[in-house]
């Protein structure tokens, strides 16, 4: 496999940078905003799926040391969390902090569901990464984790790697009519 196939794998992999994120969720009522990290704020709750419960363990045991502050996890569906979301935010029940896919934090964030964030000068992160969950200049999240896809293809089968996504997506097509030409004959037979 070509080094320049693997750069190209590795550009594709930059479209799902961060996959997750630590966002703070919006208010917790419809007129105030929820200020969870004020130095008044004695407890919080956090929000995983159940995959990531050590790691919020983890994070919940040093930032209760840091800040002084209780943080409760909850776990449960990730997506069902973010869906109830807004009628969680109208009743108070919303939680603090949660973790949600990068994708959905742009418009959590524009729904006025996710309260702006400020990354702190040590924050890990580049401006490709802080991009996913910016809008109109307004920070939503902070990566948690961050992944890269890579493509194989076999060589037995497609002489060389798509070089772009069009070429990808040409290379579909042609799967997916010959696996239609396929099964007409079948049925044919």
């Amino acid at each position: 496999m070509s080094s320049k196939f693997m750069k190209s794998a590795a550009v594709l992999g930059t479209a799902t940078l961060a996959s997750l994120l630590l966002v703070a969720c919006g208010s917790k009522t419809a007129d105030k905003p929820a200020d969870s990290g004020s130095s008044e704020a004695k407890e919080i709750t956090f929000y995983v799926e159940d995959q990531y419960k050590a790691f919020a363990e983890s994070a919940a045991k040093a930032y209760e040391k840091e800040a002084g502050v209780k943080v409760n996890i909850k776990t449960g569906d990730q997506m069902g969390g973010l869906d109830n979301l807004s009628l969680d935010n109208q009743s108070g029940k919303a939680p603090d902090v949660m973790m949600a896919p990068y994708d959905r934090v742009g418009s959590l964030g524009t729904d006025g569901q996710l309260s702006e964030v400020t990354l702190s000068d040590g924050a890990k992160t580049d401006d490709t990464t802080k991009s996913l969950v910016t809008v109109g200049g307004k920070v939503y999240g902070a990566p948690a984790v961050i992944e890269s896809l890579v493509m194989y293809y076999n060589k037995d089968l497609i002489k060389e790697a798509p070089k772009t996504f069009a070429d990808l997506e040409i290379l579909l097509k042609i799967a997916n009519t010959l696996s239609l030409v396929k099964k007409v004959k079948q049925l044919l037979s």
